[in-house]
């Protein structure tokens, strides 16, 4: 048997081999189940012990390590390292942890998998060892044994981390960390087990970026000219960032960290720091305003570089969704310097308007490609440059193999992709679904179509064909289009659906908060001002909703326009007339004012031009690019109605009404528009009225509370935030998600459970079904993920004597009705909620539950 390390021969590997045995056979101790365990506390036994397993491992190498010797021996040695690390004596340990270390680079990780959670458990509690090079080496070895587990042990890996409060000692260690006592190499080692812990175990990011003391020592640290500081906690923030709310929080308070992140990126920093930089303004989703210059020269790229290369396309793919990172990406020619980094000997005059698009389009689809190393396939990147878009195309030669493929790649294929486990791992982010929402086929289809479209449009005597020949055929597109605009579909077949139907006089989409919202348009009993045109007809509007919506319409001052004011009998509201210029059109400003209200408007052929003009002087953004039939931009969501800005000072002179809630004082609160001190919400009577019927008729019932200036709403003041909410933008805001959600006390999710089953219940009194069935869905999904909450909201629910709700609480209770009757919290119920929910229970178990 030939060895593999310093000519050892298989005699003397055998002499080590019995020199090791005779050592632990000192040690080995028959328990009580007659199983034979190494438990010894005599600390000259453990050194010797320690030293002849140094000796033996050091006959190996990790190419040799499959010698049936160390096959035969690892669970001795590991059970004796267990112990005495275990015993925590100061004048072994720290022996004992650099054989761990040396065990684990030797041993393949195959074999160690059996032993991995007990040398977890025993390495844990020495992060706490006041000796620093015990602490240190025991992180070393702990990153290595982290890095290798298996993903069906990590549950119980992270049980024995929270028992041992693993990342409560590596924070407090990180905190203390100070150039003058603690070496760079100390503070890196940290760093990496934080960041392992962080990437495999989701759990563990809250207490992180929960932190504010940690997170202003990374900060200080990121500041370091040293680059090694500055690496380690780029990776620290990418870890972090992979949590929704971590990467919130970085955004929040990280000027500095941006700063030291763009810094990073730059021609002079290191490989290394600049993959890092890139891979965090990934996951922050954010485009560095400055970026290296750096060419490939031909040949085969190295390890390193091609690493470069594909976390700087990945950045790249961002600018297919809408936001403000499209104008750093084009104004700073990011798009430059990337193509330089994807094709070899790019010149930069092929982007500076001295070709023609035809040619950049030929260019990208000849010469942009990426190289896997792993399999040696080509996948095209083909970019379409125009006026600051990227469109993805598909090539010819792809398409067959994509719809071989199809099931195995979906629709990821086309949304940014996210290659390494670490980015499968992220938490506590409400993903915005993909444009084509696995819709990829029918988004593709209305691609197509759309240029069908267009070109048919192009000229008048196909329009008129068109019109003349197809009508029925344009009936049924139309009215499947808008099924689809109307539909569940992703935001990308949406669009598309509604540009193509813009052609067809449909301009918009349809929300259900713009279809309460015209219930109040031309409503003489709630509106505030009158435009009067010079035909003689007018149109009634609340100013609140055009000053949202539309604030070109608003006069910019008093007396700019003419105007009378109107005292209406029961309300003795003012209404201010303004009258329009002769110079616009009546019909267009009518179309435009149902675009405003509603977001959906249908406009004849021959209304288009003036329609568009005026759209154009309102800043109608959306409706004039519809108007214009302008291609949707790729990644752009569907234009909502959110008109929760006439809740902010600059508007809150509209308001004339506030809501009060049931609390008389809340600590902390503050009104930003007025001095009063008890918790209230200023609102509109109009916005009120729109989204309850039963609101409506008491502001026009002539009773003493439609004159008041306050409504009493018998709901928190949580409640009361939420219910305001849904009013102004038709969305229920929903309680705090992900890592937040988990680490809350149950007595404070129950307080955020409790807002909602008291607007179920207001909403019921309402009349506001929709709003019930958002409530309804909240409450569910949190019992869901909080069964021990059931019991509680069970009590809450048949309290307002809401027993369809009582009932669906119930049946989340049921898988755990014995853990619950067992535990006494049953006892707390009446007679007949405790049989509700041993009725759940059983047909849950007849279910096979």
């Amino acid at each position: 048997m030939a060895s593999s390390k310093g000519g050892n021969s298989s005699g003397h590997i055998n002499t080590l081999h019995q020199r090791l045995y005779h050592a632990l056979n000192l040690g080995f101790r028959v328990c009580d189940e007659k199983e034979k365990k190494w438990k010894c506390t005599d600390i000259e036994i453990q050194r010797h012990v320690v030293k002849s397993i140094s000796a033996f491992l050091d006959c190996f190498s990790r190419a040799t390590a499959h010698n049936r010797l160390i096959k035969d021996s690892i669970s001795d040695i590991a059970g004796a390292l267990v112990f005495i690390l275990g015993c925590k004596n100061r004048a072994v340990v720290g022996l004992a942890v650099n054989v761990v270390i040396r065990l684990i680079r030797t041993v393949p990780s195959s074999i160690l998998q059996s032993y991995s959670l007990d040398l977890v458990e025993s390495l844990s509690p020495l992060l706490r060892c006041q000796q620093l090079e015990v602490c240190l080496a025991c992180a070393v070895a702990l990153n290595a044994i982290l890095m290798n587990v298996r993903e069906t042990k990590e549950k119980e890996v992270w049980k024995i981390l929270e028992d041992s409060k693993t990342v409560v000692s590596v924070v407090a260690n990180l905190q203390n960390f100070s150039e003058g006592s603690m070496s760079v190499e100390w503070f890196q080692e940290m760093a990496s087990l934080l960041n392992t812990i962080m990437l495999k175990l989701p759990q563990s990011r809250y207490s992180v970026w929960h932190n504010p003391a940690l997170m202003s020592i990374l900060e200080s640290v990121s500041q370091k000219p040293d680059m090694d500081l500055r690496v380690a906690t780029l990776k620290l923030y990418s870890s972090l960032a992979l949590c929704g709310h971590g990467a919130n929080e970085l955004l929040d308070n990280g000027k500095p960290m941006l700063a030291m992140m763009i810094n990073c990126i730059e021609e002079s920093s290191p490989l290394n720091a600049r993959i890092e930089g890139l891979k965090l303004a990934q996951r922050l989703a954010a485009i560095v305003q400055t970026m290296g210059k750096w060419s490939l020269s031909s040949g085969k790229l190295e390890h390193d570089q091609m690493s470069l290369l594909v976390e700087a396309c990945k950045l790249a793919l961002i600018t297919r969704w809408e936001g403000k990172h499209h104008f750093y990406f084009w104004k700073y020619q990011i798009s430059e310097v990337l193509l330089r980094l994807v094709v070899e000997n790019f010149q930069s005059q092929s982007l500076d308007g001295c070709v023609s698009q035809e040619e950049e389009i030929s260019l990208a689809e000849k010469r942009v490609s990426i190289k896997s190393s792993a399999n040696d396939d080509i996948f095209s990147l083909q970019i379409h440059i125009s006026e600051g878009q990227s469109y993805p195309v598909i090539c010819p030669r792809r398409r067959c193999w994509y719809q071989r493929n199809w099931e195995n790649i979906g629709a990821s294929s086309f949304a940014p992709s996210t290659q390494s486990t670490s980015e499968k791992r992220i938490c506590c982010w409400v993903c915005a679904e993909d444009w084509d929402n696995k819709d990829t086929f029918l988004l593709y289809a209305l691609l197509a179509l759309a240029e069908l479209v267009n070109y048919l449009f192009s000229g008048q005597n196909h329009t008129e064909e068109i019109s003349m020949n197809r009508e029925n055929l344009i009936d049924r597109l139309c009215t499947t289009l808008k099924e689809i605009r109307d539909g569940t579909y992703g935001s990308g077949p949406r669009w598309y659906a509604a540009h193509i139907l813009s052609y067809f006089g449909y301009y918009g989409f349809q929300h259900n908060l713009g279809k309460r919202l015209m219930g109040a348009y031309e409503d003489e009993e709630c509106i505030d001002m009158r435009l009067l045109f010079a035909s003689g007809n007018s149109a009634s509007v609340n100013k609140v909703i055009i000053a949202v919506r539309c604030p070109m319409l608003l006069p910019p001052k008093e007396g700019a326009h003419s105007s009378s004011t109107i005292l209406t009998g029961k309300s003795q509201r003012t209404v201010q007339e303004i009258r329009i210029s002769a110079n616009v059109d009546t019909l267009a400003l009518v179309k435009l004012l149902e675009f405003a209200y509603s977001g959906y408007v249908e406009v004849e052929i021959t209304m288009l031009k003036k329609l568009k003009t005026l759209a154009r002087h309102c800043k109608a953004k959306v409706l004039q690019q519809m108007l214009c039939r302008r291609r949707p931009k790729w990644g752009s969501s569907i234009p909502g109605i959110d008109i929760s800005i006439a809740l902010t000072p600059k508007l809150i002179h509209f308001s004339d009404v506030i809501l009060l809630p049931k609390e008389t004082n809340v600590p902390g609160f503050n009104c930003r528009l007025c001095s009063s001190t008890s918790p209230h919400a200023h609102s509109h009577r109009v916005i009120l009225s729109s989204g309850c019927e039963y609101l409506r008729a008491l502001f026009r019932s002539g009773m003493q509370e439609s004159h008041l200036d306050t409504l009493k709403v018998p709901v928190s003041w949580l409640g009361l935030k939420k219910l305001v909410r849904w009013f102004y933008s038709d969305e229920l805001p929903n309680p705090p998600s992900g890592c937040k959600w988990n680490n809350m006390d149950n007595e404070t999710k129950l307080g955020e459970l409790q807002a909602y089953v008291e607007i179920y219940s207001l909403s019921e009194w309402w009349i506001m079904e929709d709003l019930q069935n958002d409530c309804a869905h909240v409450i569910l999904s949190c019992l869901e993920s909080s069964r021990e909450l059931s019991i509680k909201t069970i009590e809450l629910a048949a309290s307002f004597s809401m027993w369809k709700l009582v009932e669906a609480a119930a049946n989340h209770a049921a898988p755990i009705y014995h853990q619950l009757r067992d535990s006494g919290e049953l006892d707390e119920l009446d007679d007949e909620l405790v049989n509700l929910i041993r009725t759940a229970a059983v047909q849950f178990s007849q279910q096979g539950g």
